[in-house]
C-alpha cells in the first residue's frame, strides 16, 4: 500500500503514460486516509490545525491530478474528461462564493433584515432595492444549484471512468502499466 503511494508521490508531474486501476486506488485510499487523519486532528484537537489538511491538498494537487491523468490514459481517454470535470468544479466554488458573500447578503437584506430598508423612504425606491437583492439571491442560489447538479454527474462520470478496467496491452497513451 505504501509502495503504490510512494510511487505515485515520485512521479510528482509525470501526466505522460499510464496507472493500473490497483495502484491508482491505493493512492486514492492513501490520500483519502491522510486526509481524513488530518481533518479528524483538527478537529479533536484545535480547529487552526485545519492548516495542514488545507496544505496537503495543496502540496498533493499537482500529484493527483497526474495520477487521474495516467488512469484516464490507461482506459484510452484524454486529459479533456479530468479538465472538464476540473473547469466544472471550479466554477461552481466560484458561484458557491459569490452566493454565500452576495446571495445570503441579498436574501438577508430582502428578507430578515427589514431594519437595514428603514433608513430608506417608503415607496418605489425601497421596493426596487429589496426586489433586486432578492433576485440576485435567488439567481445566484439557482446558477449555485445547477452548476452544483452538474459537477456532482461530471464527477460521478469521471469515478466511474477511473473504476474501468484498463486497455489491455499498448493504447496510444503508451504500454500497459
Amino acid at each position: 500500500m505504501v509502495e503504490a503511494y510512494t510511487r505515485t508521490m515520485r512521479r510528482y508531474a509525470v501526466f505522460a503514460g499510464r496507472a493500473s486501476p490497483s495502484v491508482f486506488w491505493t493512492f486514492a485510499l492513501v490520500q483519502a486516509a491522510i486526509l481524513l487523519a488530518a481533518l479528524l486532528l483538527a478537529f479533536v484537537v484545535h480547529y487552526a490545525l485545519a492548516i495542514f489538511s488545507t496544505v496537503y491538498i495543496v502540496g498533493t494537487l499537482i500529484p493527483t491530478l497526474a495520477a487521474i491523468t495516467r488512469r484516464l490514459h490507461d482506459i484510452g481517454k484524454s486529459i479533456g474528461w479530468l479538465l472538464i470535470g476540473v473547469g466544472v468544479a471550479s466554477l461552481a466554488l466560484v458561484i458557491a462564493f459569490a452566493h454565500f458573500v452576495f446571495g445570503d447578503m441579498a436574501l438577508g437584506i430582502a428578507l430578515y433584515d427589514e431594519g437595514r430598508m428603514d433608513d430608506f423612504p417608503e415607496g418605489i425606491v425601497k421596493d426596487y432595492i429589496r426586489d433586486t437583492l432578492l433576485q440576485a439571491g435567488l439567481l445566484s442560489f439557482g446558477i449555485g444549484a445547477v452548476m452544483a447538479v452538474i459537477g456532482g454527474t461530471l464527477a460521478i462520470r469521471l469515478v466511474a471512468l477511473l473504476g474501468q478496467p484498463g486497455d489491455p496491452g499498448e493504447n496510444k497513451y503508451g504500454p500497459a502499466p
